[in-house]
């Protein structure tokens, strides 16, 4: 059986090495303490250390297609403007085809009623063409605008007739085609 006394040494030195086993202890809970305090530090910091990295790799790439996204939003916003001049030149397109078509019915259903009206003026408002100008009477009026019905212009409607000077007014009102939708245009 073992004694924990030693007799061998004065009670100061049993007492110096009580203290000296305490510290060590002491120093050797500290330095594991102090270890597994840094631990999750030392683990912070390298998990920094490696999302500064991908950071720096993101910003680096970030300024390489910058100027490559500067350039799409760029040709976005030339095609949007060009799809727009498109669109726009296929209603004038559109209006012009309305236009002859107003014209050419116009001028058949002149000769097949052989009446003495005058255009003034011809409209293309919308989803409608109006046809503005005078003739001698009333009656002649009526025969352009059966004549405009006869020559292909289904719809069209006395809109005003007034009496003016030397004959009447007049403005026929009368509906146009719509236009063709996107798919039917682009097919040959």
């Amino acid at each position: 059986m073992r004694c924990g006394i030693d007799f061998s040494r004065s009670p100061a030195q049993r007492r110096r090495a009580h203290e000296q086993n305490f510290y060590r202890m002491l120093a050797a809970a500290l330095l594991l303490g102090g270890t597994l305090a840094a631990l999750p530090g030392l683990r912070i910091s390298l998990h920094t250390a490696s999302l500064q990295q991908a950071n720096a790799l993101l910003t680096a790439e970030l300024q390489t297609l910058s100027p490559q996204a500067k350039q799409t939003a760029t040709l976005r916003t030339r095609i949007t403007a060009l799809e727009k001049q498109l669109k726009d030149h296929r209603q004038l397109g559109l209006r012009r085809q309305q236009a002859a078509r107003l014209l050419r019915a116009a001028a058949q259903a002149a000769q097949a009623s052989r009446s003495q009206v005058r255009l003034q003026r011809i409209l293309l408002q919308g989803d409608r063409g109006e046809l503005r100008g005078q003739a001698p009477s009333a009656q002649e009026v009526r025969d352009f605008a059966a004549a405009l019905v006869a020559s292909g212009l289904e719809g069209t409607a006395l809109h005003d007739l007034h009496a003016e000077e030397g004959g009447y007014a007049f403005i026929l009102a009368i509906p146009l085609a719509a236009p063709l939708p996107a798919s039917q245009e682009a097919a040959p």
